[in-house]
């Protein structure tokens, strides 16, 4: 007869399988023994556990900046153990883009940007903040909640942009006959490289410019900024979808510029969409 301990040690605690060896072979689930619960264990486990993502990140984070479109290419081909998953790394810049930038997020503006910066005026958004949010103190305070409300609503912008870049991406590289999920890490690994570009843009560019000049929004520096941003993204979509669909030269550049135009009207709508909504919620 086994014993408790030998059971434990024999069978599967996750599949119930026999386990012969080291690691389960149904599973891969790995046979415990007494040095697993050992104080040395867990510190070793923590350490490797930590340098491994590191390694990972920092791997994928390379390679995400200097070769556009071969970590999507790495993911299809099965070349996945080096390198974080898509989604994973996506997550990881979401999570840093929101502690460095917080309310300050790139896809959040403030209420007086709809009051007084083109091209919002154009949509009479002036005339609306006056009737919705008053003047005076009470302008102060509906202002207030509007950009608080605004920074937590812009959060999920990113998120939005995903499926759809991906039916983009299905679309014009229709004939490379590519699973919908290749589509979707391909866009995933776009983003993920715009979250970590717009965090060193904030860093490097953005925060310094409204520290020194002590504005809190500056129409003609949002429009400069989105104008080289947009340049940016067609230039890296270009690039990626070279590397990752191998189409021409050509075909990557026109997905680009296209890319980047979807972009722009796409976040122009998106910041009007929020305006609507959660102006016409102050009272």
């Amino acid at each position: 007869m086994f014993s408790m301990n030998e059971i434990r040690n024999t069978i599967c605690p996750s599949c119930n399988s026999v386990i012969d060896g080291k690691f389960c072979t149904s599973c891969g689930e790995k046979r415990i023994s007494a040095h697993d619960f050992s104080l040395r264990h867990f510190i070793e486990e923590s350490i490797e556990g930590f340098t491994h993502f590191d390694n990972k990140f920092f791997r994928s984070i390379k390679l995400l900046f200097t070769r556009p479109g071969l970590l999507s290419r790495y993911h299809s081909e099965g070349r996945r153990v080096r390198y974080m998953k898509p989604f994973q790394l996506f997550i990881i810049s979401n999570i840093l883009l929101f502690l460095i930038l917080g309310k300050q997020n790139p896809f959040s503006i403030s209420l007086n940007a709809y009051q007084y910066y083109k091209p919002y005026i154009f949509f009479n958004t002036a005339e609306i903040i006056t009737q919705q949010a008053g003047t005076g103190e009470a302008f102060m305070q509906n202002a207030s909640l509007f950009n608080e409300r605004m920074a937590t609503a812009s959060k999920a912008f990113i998120v939005f942009f995903i499926p759809a870049f991906a039916l983009f991406a299905f679309v014009v590289f229709i004939n490379k006959k590519k699973y919908l999920s290749e589509h979707l890490v391909f866009v995933t690994h776009i983003f993920s490289f715009i979250v970590y570009y717009y965090i060193l843009i904030y860093l490097l560019i953005q925060w310094p410019f409204y520290y020194f000049t002590g504005n809190s929004y500056n129409s003609f520096f949002d429009q400069a900024t989105l104008l080289v941003n947009l340049v940016v993204i067609a230039v890296y979509f270009s690039i990626a979808s070279y590397t990752f669909y191998k189409v021409k030269k050509w075909h990557a550049v026109l997905a680009g510029i296209c890319a980047a135009f979807i972009f722009f009207i796409t976040l122009f709508a998106y910041r009007m969409l929020l305006f609507y909504k959660l102006v016409y919620s102050l009272n």
